[in-house]
C-alpha cells in the first residue's frame, strides 16, 4: 500500500527522502544532548595516588572523568565515607560510586574493573612479625579501610570478627 501511495503522489515521495535524512542526522544529535548530564559520583576520601581529594584528581578519577566525557557527561565528585556512598546511591542522591565490589548492591550496573588494588599488611620492622596468611593477623592490632571486613573475603572477615583489636 505504501508503494501505491508513493506512485499516486510523487511529491510525497520526493519530500519523504530529504525529511528522512534530516531526521536521521538530527536524532543522534538531539538524543546525545538530552542524555548527557552532570553525574553525581560518590567517592571515598583520599587514597593517593588513585584519589586525591585536596586536588580533586588522581588516577582513578582521571579514568572516570575521561570515560564519561566520551559520552558527553561531566562528573561532580561527592567525597563521603564509603558506607554513606552506599546509602546515598540507594536514596538516588548519587548516580554512581567507585571502589565497590560486585554483588554489594542489588539493582545496579557494575562496570568492568578499571583498577585492582593489592591489599597487604604492613608492620614496623622492629616488631619482626612473621605474617604469611590472614590468620597470622588474629592477635595483632589492625587498622583497615572502611568495610574491609566485607570486601576482603570470608577468612579476613572471620579474623576481623574475632579480633578485639581490629578497627576500620
Amino acid at each position: 500500500m505504501n508503494n501505491e501511495n508513493n506512485r499516486l503522489n510523487p511529491q510525497v515521495n520526493r519530500m519523504a527522502k530529504p525529511l528522512g535524512y534530516v531526521v536521521s542526522i538530527l536524532l543522534p544529535l538531539l538524543t546525545s544532548s538530552i542524555q548527557a548530564k552532570d553525574l553525581e559520583i560518590g567517592v571515598s576520601f583520599s587514597i593517593p595516588p588513585y584519589v586525591i581529594q585536596e586536588t580533586n584528581s588522581g588516577l582513578e578519577l582521571e579514568l572516570l572523568k575521561s570515560a564519561l566525557a566520551v559520552k558527553g557527561h561531566s562528573v561532580n565528585i561527592q567525597y563521603l565515607p564509603l558506607a554513606r556512598t552506599f546509602h546515598a546511591l540507594k536514596e538516588g542522591k548519587l548516580d554512581g560510586i567507585i571502589n565497590t565490589k560486585e554483588n554489594m548492591h542489588e539493582g545496579v550496573f557494575y562496570s568492568d574493573v578499571a583498577i585492582r588494588f593489592q591489599n597487604c599488611a604492613i608492620s614496623l620492622k622492629k616488631n619482626q612479625f612473621n605474617i604469611e596468611n590472614v590468620t597470622d593477623l588474629q592477635d595483632k592490632s589492625i587498622v583497615a579501610f572502611q568495610r574491609a571486613s566485607m570486601l576482603l573475603g570470608k577468612q579476613f572477615n572471620s579474623m576481623a570478627t574475632l579480633n578485639s583489636r581490629y578497627r576500620e
